[in-house]
Parts: C-alpha cells; structure tokens; sequence
C-alpha cells in the first residue's frame, strides 16, 4: 500500500511526463502511423493477390523519407533559433495582432 506521499509523488512525475511535448517524439509518431498504414497496404496487397498497395506503400516510404529529411532540418534550426524543441515553448506560427491606434 503507498502512502499519501509516494502516490503524490507519483502522481506528479506523470502530470509532468505528459505536459512536456517534444517535437521529435511528436514527429515519431507521425512516422509510426505511417509505418503502420503502410502494413495494412502490403497485408492487403498479399490477401488481394495484387502489387498495388506495395507499390502505394514504397511510394509512402519515399514521401516519408522527404518528409523526415526536411522535419529534421526543420527542428535543427529551430533548435538553434530558440534553443528548445519543446512543441508548448515554440510559438512561431503564432499571430501576433498589432495594437489599434487610439479612436
């Protein structure tokens, strides 16, 4: 049995894991749900007695290959302009209106 204070310890070891978002884990699971469609595509391809969903699926591994070429340089200089890959620290996308100018 855990006492009050191991279960708050606990508990506030997984709040912190799962606030903290880093941009390649979040970019590797991209890639995993990719990985995984493409599986789907060569089992149906083998039931279906047909090449088509292997040859979609090299062209998927071709299109995330790109994609995980031009994702890496992207983190790499976003790591060297804010010096973080924390996906709630990095706020360049966001807009930021201008002040209206007094009536």
């Amino acid at each position: 049995m855990l006492s009050g204070l191991e279960r708050n310890t606990l508990h506030d070891r997984s709040d912190r894991s799962l606030d903290r978002r880093n941009a390649i884990v979040v970019f590797m699971c991209i890639e995993l749900m990719l990985n995984a469609v493409n599986i789907t595509f060569i089992a149906l391809s083998r039931f279906l007695q047909s090449l088509d969903g292997v040859l979609f699926a090299f062209f998927v591994i071709a299109v995330a290959a790109a994609e995980a070429a031009v994702g890496l340089a992207i983190f790499v200089m976003i790591y060297r302009s804010k010096e973080t890959i924390n996906v709630d620290e990095i706020n360049i996308l966001k807009w930021c209106p201008l002040p209206h100018p007094p009536p």
